[in-house]
């Protein structure tokens, strides 16, 4: 149990570790900062922000899986969205995976698999963010109402 314990705080270094590094383009680049909400849970997650923008950056280890989600702050505070989502819920963040598909539509929104390796996984993830979503990094939310559509489309197909 103890090794299970330390492999798991070993791989949560790692992770966080590899975040800073490979998502440092953020601080460099658009102002943000690393928020400490660092969590050691399921998923891991590790938060950057700036004045207008939220990057979380989440490996889901039960579903194998990376993602990124966007969030646009409400009075300068990160407001994470509900689970439960209606058509009347607003909503602040998004997967990075439906902005690239409306913007790279040649990209499959499926997430990386884990089993790509988690360095190569979070080096494409930056690479596409900072290509991608320059204007939602900058504070530019235009393409939420088109994002909005997308995950309260999905939500209602999957009624």
């Amino acid at each position: 149990m103890t090794s299970n314990k330390s492999n798991e705080r070993k791989n949560s270094v790692s992770f966080f570790e590899l975040c800073e590094e490979n998502f440092n383009f953020l601080i460099t680049e658009y102002g943000f900062s690393l928020v400490p909400m660092q969590k050691d849970g399921n998923p891991y997650e590790i938060v950057f922000q700036n004045k207008t923008t939220a990057v979380i950056v989440n490996w889901e280890r039960n579903e194998n899986w990376i993602y990124i989600e966007l969030y646009r702050l409400v009075n300068g505070s990160l407001i994470i969205d509900p689970i439960s989502i209606s058509d009347h819920t607003e909503l602040n963040g998004y997967y990075l995976d439906d902005l690239l598909s409306i913007k790279h539509p040649n990209f499959s929104p499926t997430g990386f698999p884990v089993e790509k390796g988690i360095l190569a996984i979070l080096k494409n993830y930056s690479a596409m963010l900072n290509q991608y979503a320059a204007d939602v990094l900058n504070g530019d939310f235009t393409i939420f109402g088109d994002l909005e559509k997308i995950v309260k489309g999905r939500i209602a197909s999957s009624k």
